[in-house]
């Protein structure tokens, strides 16, 4: 799955924004996304976080929103399937939507995210000052897959 277009209509400090990915033509596979701190590359984060997999009951995102206002969307393609486009709401129920129709089940999107879960998405493509400073604790205090990697990498 790639995203080609975030479309976030009013989520954090963000109201009406759109970024585009993908110009025609293009198959860049990796994006990066910097700037200079309180510029929304966390809120960005989250804003991804919570359209693929749901704004959470309480969020600290509604600051210039109010709750039933957030919207967070985006466009996605997947090898052999076509793009696809929708939205997402904060609630309890039935909170993505397409353009066309309105509702979208779950299931078209988990079928674009294969084996992805939130803690996957989270440990792999969510790199926080938070998760950097939770990663390198445990790097010093010899946990993890990498603390014992590296250890063992050392001893040769």
């Amino acid at each position: 799955m790639r995203f080609t277009a975030f479309d976030i209509p009013a989520f954090g400090p963000f109201t009406d924004f759109s970024l585009a990915l993908e110009k025609s033509g293009s198959t860049h596979d990796l994006h990066l996304i910097y700037g200079a701190n309180e510029q929304g590359k966390s809120s960005l984060l989250r804003a991804i976080d919570h359209m693929l997999f749901g704004i959470p009951a309480r969020t600290k995102d509604n600051f210039l929103h109010q709750n039933p206002k957030l919207r967070v969307g985006a466009t996605i393609i997947a090898k052999d399937k076509p793009s696809l486009s929708f939205h997402r709401k904060k609630g309890n129920s039935h909170t993505l939507l397409d353009f066309e129709s309105g509702r979208l089940d779950e299931n078209d999107l988990k079928a674009y995210l294969g084996p992805v879960t939130q803690s996957f998405f989270q440990s792999m493509f969510g790199l926080t000052t938070e998760s950097l400073r939770t990663g390198a604790a445990a790097l010093i205090a010899g946990e993890g897959n990498l603390g014992d990697a590296l250890f063992s990498a050392s001893l040769g």
